[in-house]
């Protein structure tokens, strides 16, 4: 009898044995570290993953040093979660920080359960994400800073036109506490004279017609006194292209249009001003023209009689519209020879004539759009790191709720080298676009197969979502390239990023090789293409294919700036819409063999 027993015995276990072994199989290949232990602390099961992390050999080793408890970082916190534990049963999604053999600080996503004297439950290190927190934490604690120090008016404006973020100096100068501004919009305190034109801006903004506009506007503070503002608003787009928000800077400019205000008054002694100044009687026909007009007609070659050629139709235009209204229209512009000129027109009413106040503003245009350009190849340059880290943000949510490790790891090494290149961006954007732009740049040989690599390790999640192959094919021979790295990495990111955006499926293919003089760079996609009308735009300064399309239109303008200056050229081919498109840059082999 004793022997049948054993034999059954044997027999059950034997019977067992494979589904021990699949359990056990799966328990040492997950992701998760798994364990089981005594209600005091004696470590019962763990296994593999959990003791790697852990960095010890086996649960003997950390049953001699004092069990579950010396694995705290904090004792207190133990206890705290045994003491939970007795009174609910389990454990969720506490986390907890432990530490290693070695003293590693490991931080960890926790869940346990308790059946009699014996804890089981899952441990997942989330260290990588702890640090990625702390880093975007700290970025934008970085931000907030600038924001709030910034020397101009800083605001985000939601498309309800009511202000989400105001640094203090927009409130300085308008004269409202920061609680009292959040809870108005911004046609709450402007002129009744501006609130259509900025109303139809910001119609175009929101309808996507225009990205950005600029205009001088005046505000009317809380004392009831004016302020005028240089105004610049631009639109913020998330990943998938929609407005999140609107960012208003402004800077005070009373000062200024206080002087104007008084070089007008003084330009009723015309003959004695030395900007231009003319008077026209109501059939637009010039009555009188002061030295300074001459002066600059003489210069640009007209002669006193060629004035009524060179005098433009939109400027006789305002002159009756100026008498019709009975009113001072200021801040006009207008191109004569290859100057720019602001124009006041004044209708003296009792006489019967309209005075025309000129001055030349053409080096403060030219310092206006410097500014103006330098704000948008820097919002170029950090659109896509934010979007990529943003997409991958909300995507890490979402599979931490599902326990996703695969998604978690992947979104994360997204997040953290999209920082590095933001970082990277950051600190190289004005060298970049300042400084070098002066001083040339700073050739050195590097491998250009290690910057495609990271281009495409940087973008690997939205080619996986977008199913998009991607084909790198690059000859030995041609690997190693002499030429400004930080500039090279600018140029391939932008012509990358477009084919990305632009392809919706197939593949994208890279390759560099050597043709004749130069090594020769071949982005090729399967995307929309481009049509032959497009294409004589695409390397214009702000052309976009459609308003609605995300990005500032200075991708490829920068790409060609970027190539001319290594002493090469820059090509865009397509056969035309839903063709594809091949972008070539080719860059002098002399230049890799004189280093």
């Amino acid at each position: 009898m004793k022997k049948k027993v054993k034999e059954l015995i044997v027999d059950k276990a034997e019977h067992k044995q494979p589904e021990e072994i699949i359990v056990s199989s799966i328990i040492d290949n997950t992701l998760v570290g798994v364990f089981k232990s005594s209600k005091r602390g004696k470590v019962l099961f763990m296994n593999k993953p959990l003791l790697k992390m852990l960095e010890y050999k086996s649960i003997e080793e950390i049953n001699k040093r004092g069990g579950a408890r010396i694995l705290y970082k904090n004792p207190k916190e133990r206890d705290e979660i045994v003491s939970l534990l007795n009174k609910k049963h389990y454990v969720e999604g506490n986390e907890v920080e432990f530490v290693s053999k070695t003293g590693k600080e490991i931080f960890t996503y926790l869940c346990m359960r308790i059946e009699g004297d014996v804890v089981s439950g899952t441990i997942v290190d989330i260290t990588d994400r702890r640090q990625i927190e702390e880093a975007l934490k700290e970025s934008e604690e970085r931000f907030r800073n600038t924001f709030e120090q910034a020397v101009v008016g800083m605001s985000h404006v939601g498309l309800d036109g009511k202000w989400i973020f105001i640094n203090q100096k927009y409130c300085d100068i308008v004269g409202y506490t920061h609680d009292e501004l959040v809870k108005k919009t911004f046609k709450d305190i402007t002129h009744p004279d501006d609130i259509n034109i900025d109303y139809e801006n910001f119609k175009r903004l929101i309808s996507k017609k225009i990205d950005h506009y600029k205009r001088d506007k005046r505000y009317i503070c809380k004392d009831g006194s004016i302020v005028w503002v240089d105004l610049t608003v631009s639109a913020i787009h998330d990943s998938s292209g929609s407005i999140k928000y609107l960012v208003a800077v402004i800077e005070d400019i009373t000062s200024r249009k206080q002087i104007e205000d008084e070089i007008s008054k003084a330009s009723k002694f015309p003959f004695e001003n030395p900007n231009p100044v003319l008077r026209m009687n109501e059939k637009g026909e010039i009555l009188y023209k002061n030295p300074a007009t001459l002066k600059l007609l003489k210069k640009i070659g007209f002669s006193e009689k060629d004035i009524f050629n060179i005098l433009p139709n939109n400027i006789i235009n305002m002159v009756n519209k100026a008498f019709k209204n009975k009113t001072t229209i200021s801040d006009l512009e207008t191109v004569v020879g290859n100057k720019i000129y602001s124009y006041t027109l004044k209708p003296i009413l009792d006489q019967k004539y309209i005075n025309l106040y000129g001055a030349d503003i053409t080096e403060r245009k030219k310092i206006e759009i410097m500014k103006e350009n330098a704000f948008r190849e820097v919002s170029h340059e950090l659109k896509t790191p934010i979007a990529m880290i943003k997409m991958a943000q909300d995507i890490n949510q979402q599979a931490i709720k599902n326990n996703d490790m695969n998604k978690i790891m992947k979104t994360q090494e997204i997040i953290s080298n999209n920082l590095k290149r933001l970082s990277e961006d950051v600190n190289n954007i004005l060298a970049t676009f300042v400084l070098k732009r002066k001083k040339g740049l700073n050739k050195i040989i590097f491998s250009v197969k290690k910057l495609i690599e990271e281009i495409l390790k940087n973008n690997q999640y939205i080619l996986y979502e977008k199913k998009l192959r991607f084909k790198i094919d690059i000859k030995k021979e041609a690997e190693n390239i002499f030429a400004d790295p930080l500039e090279i990495k600018i140029l391939l990111n932008n012509i990358i990023d477009n084919a990305i955006k632009f392809t919706e499926k197939g593949f994208i293919t890279v390759s560099v090789s050597l043709a004749g003089e130069f090594i020769k760079i071949e982005v090729k996609d399967t995307g929309c293409g481009i049509s032959p009308e497009i294409k004589e735009n695409i390397f214009t300064r702000y052309f976009k294919r459609h308003p609605a399309v995300p990005g500032t239109g200075l991708g490829l303008t920068i790409s060609k700036e970027i190539v001319e200056m290594h002493n090469g050229k820059i090509e865009v081919f397509s056969k035309g819409i839903g063709k594809g498109t091949i972008v070539t840059v080719y860059l002098p082999v002399k230049d890799r063999k004189e280093s």
